[in-house]
């Protein structure tokens, strides 16, 4: 049974590492291509900025253009959600125990990694592994829906604005 545990657990967090990378890409692009019809700028913004920044430009535009406030505290709802999940996505990424050392101690693949971080790895001690989150299959859930209401949040205003607020030479 335990093993069963943890396969689900691995493919919860697979599914929610899944959704929220299509929410960082695909629909935080949706948004940014709804906002402005300059290809080469939502191009390069993704290029240079992470999802924290690019989300807050997200918020500065819809002020700019004078969306309506619930627009406006919806982008604000998904930037703080987006900076919840992100914070619980880089934790499944930094715990090594959860996410591909197959239950191994980070420290066992120390000799695996070259230069710096082998000494960064083999640093990890009890107490660090004991402090990391533990998340459950529920959790982890809860993670992915809440990502997939994100996303659906982004559609809906990505179709709301539907391009109306473009204006020539803005952004």
């Amino acid at each position: 049974m335990r093993k069963t545990q943890s396969a689900e657990l691995k493919t919860a967090i697979e599914r929610f590492l899944a959704e929220f990378a299509a929410f960082e890409t695909y629909f935080v692009r949706m948004v940014l291509r709804s906002f402005s019809n300059d290809a080469l700028f939502v191009e390069r913004t993704e290029a240079l900025l992470d999802l924290e920044a690019r989300l807050n430009l997200l918020e500065r535009m819809a002020f700019v253009r004078h969306l309506e406030t619930r627009l406006i505290a919806e982008l604000d709802g998904v930037k703080l959600w987006a900076a919840r999940l992100r914070d619980k996505r880089d934790e499944l990424s930094r715990n090594r125990v959860l996410t591909g050392s197959g239950g191994k101690p980070p420290a066992a693949d120390a000799q695996r990694v070259e230069g710096d971080s082998v000494r960064a790895s083999a640093n990890i001690g009890r107490a660090e592994l004991i402090k990391a989150w533990k998340p459950t299959i529920a959790e982890i859930d809860e993670c992915s829906n809440r990502t997939t209401r994100l996303q659906a949040i982004l559609r809906s205003i990505a179709e709301e604005v539907g391009g109306r607020h473009l204006v020539a030479g803005n952004f």
